[in-house]
């Protein structure tokens, strides 16, 4: 686990929740996100990192694109994956400035692995369900978590995880036009 991304990720959430800005804001604006755009990240807890656009066509409704690189230098071996999926996200509740959701996606990647003298190249998709939790700092930037079930089948072999792979779920954050 890359320690440097939690101790950064668990700053960014201490200092959104302590950042108060107008309290009247703070507690309507999660519910008015209809026709707004976020520009932004997901971050994996072993330090992959996707960047991502996310539109909310309703306030209740929502599509991402996510494209994503990650590339591990481990020693005598390499690995790099390449990732992109579309998402939908639905609205359940909202809370002050926070928003819980639940969606489902869709992935189409390549892994890359050198080891030595050896490589190994393998195409993948994959199938994800999720909860994601959303909170707007401010009328622009919001940090988000999330977790679900994933399934990856690649040429060779199928994964089916809770979270994502490797790891338990993703950090995010957005700023929105």
């Amino acid at each position: 686990m890359n320690y440097k991304v939690l101790v950064v990720l668990l700053l960014v959430l201490v200092v959104s929740l302590g950042w108060q800005e107008d309290v009247y804001a703070q507690e309507t604006q999660s519910s008015a996100m209809a026709g707004r755009l976020g520009i932004g990240s997901n971050v994996t807890m072993n330090g992959g990192m996707g960047f991502s656009a996310r539109y909310w066509a309703t306030d209740l409704i929502a599509a991402e694109g996510v494209f994503n690189f990650t590339s591990m230098d481990m020693g005598d071996s390499d690995t790099t994956i390449f990732t992109l999926a579309g998402r939908g996200i639905y609205s359940l509740f909202d809370y002050g400035p926070s928003r819980g959701c639940v969606g489902a996606g869709i992935s189409f990647g390549t892994t890359e692995v050198e080891f030595g003298n050896s490589k190994t190249d393998e195409n993948f998709f994959g199938l994800e369900f999720f909860f994601l939790v959303e909170n707007m700092v401010n009328e622009y930037f919001s940090v988000s978590g999330q977790t679900g079930l994933s399934y990856i089948n690649g040429d060779d072999s199928s994964v089916l995880s809770v979270g994502t792979p490797s790891v338990i779920g993703l950090f995010g954050f957005h700023f929105y036009l």
